[in-house]
């Protein structure tokens, strides 16, 4: 999980201390949609704390709900930036996509409730806003070539590889 993703779980195990949550579902369970949190909380959970399978299971639901919300943020950058998501875009397009995916989410934008004149206007100053995007930006290309290598045009389901790997 860290190795794929640099994802940790702070408060998991302490000091190299139990799997023991020190919250509702190792600190997360608000972030997670309420049957899900339930299971966890009901049948994950041992006298003891969690099992380090009850563990695995919760990163599998929480790298699993993070590539839905890419599927979505996705499919609402497509429909703001006009593209059909039944057609291949060319790489130039699909840079355009990409980095307005990326541009809203450090914005902490919402982007399925904007239109695309409110996405232009919040990201027209972007790289000003954010010094470091371009090596932010220096992360689609190994992406790419890592889930997508050598495609001249990119169906919906290739941008969206590329963005979890990212994530």
């Amino acid at each position: 999980f860290v190795q794929r993703h640099g994802w940790v779980l702070n408060g998991a195990a302490p000091d190299g201390g139990s799997w023991a949550p020190t919250s509702t579902v190792l600190g997360v369970g608000t972030y997670l949609p309420r049957v899900v949190r339930e299971l966890f909380e009901t049948h994950l959970d041992d006298s003891d704390g969690y099992t380090l399978e009850g563990v695995a299971l919760l990163a599998a639901a929480i790298e699993a709900l993070v590539h839905a919300e890419v599927y979505v943020r996705l499919n609402a950058t497509y429909a703001v930036l006009d593209k059909d998501v039944d057609r291949a875009l060319s790489q130039e397009d699909a840079s355009h996509v990409i980095d307005v995916y990326l541009q809203t989410i450090l914005l902490g934008l919402q982007i399925t409730k904007l239109s695309r004149e409110e996405v232009v206007e919040a990201t027209k100053d972007f790289t000003y806003m954010f010094p470091y995007w371009e090596e932010i930006k220096g992360l689609v290309p190994e992406a790419q070539r890592e889930v997508a290598s050598g495609l001249q045009s990119f169906a919906f389901m290739d941008i969206t590889r590329i963005l979890q790997r990212i994530s």
